[in-house]
């Protein structure tokens, strides 16, 4: 099989440690409740930054990013309501957060790729494949996220 070509962040070292074991990086989620918090929902995405820059299995990630999800999605629709009461031209501090939704969704989505770009690495075929088409989807809804809230809110 060709190598896949999908552009995304190169590994270097990372100054903040982030948890790569599923079972305390769960307890860790859990413990920056309530994500709705700006504090949490900053800890969220710079653990997601930090996590897309070292190198990882591809089915840990996976997992590493599903654990994401759900925090993430909480995280952001309390951002809703500022987004859909927005007059345009936006406010600075406004347009801030709408770029920080993005930023967010694309570090989610490159996560996703990451997955996609290494599963040919794996040598057991089997351990691989139930991970590709899950991992393709939930890139392209990140990424499609983006364009949605760019068109929204009028953002390049």
């Amino acid at each position: 099989m060709a190598d896949l070509t999908v552009s995304v962040p190169l590994s270097r070292v990372s100054s903040r440690r982030v948890e790569t074991n599923p079972t305390y990086a769960r307890a860790w989620l859990a413990s920056l409740s309530p994500y709705s918090n700006p504090d949490s929902v900053q800890e969220l995405y710079q653990n997601l930054y930090a996590l897309n820059r070292i190198d990882l299995d591809p089915a840990q990630r996976f997992e590493l990013m599903q654990l994401h999800q759900t925090p993430i999605q909480e995280a952001l629709s309390a951002y809703q309501g500022a987004f859909s009461r927005a007059s345009f031209p936006m406010q600075v501090n406004l347009r801030r957060l709408a770029e920080f939704v993005c930023q967010i969704n694309i570090e989610q989505a490159n996560g996703y790729k990451l997955v996609v770009r290494d599963l040919p690495k794996i040598w057991l075929p089997w351990k691989r494949w139930h991970l590709f088409a899950p991992a393709t989807e939930r890139a392209l809804h990140h990424l499609g996220e983006i364009l949605l809230r760019s068109y929204q809110l009028y953002l390049p």
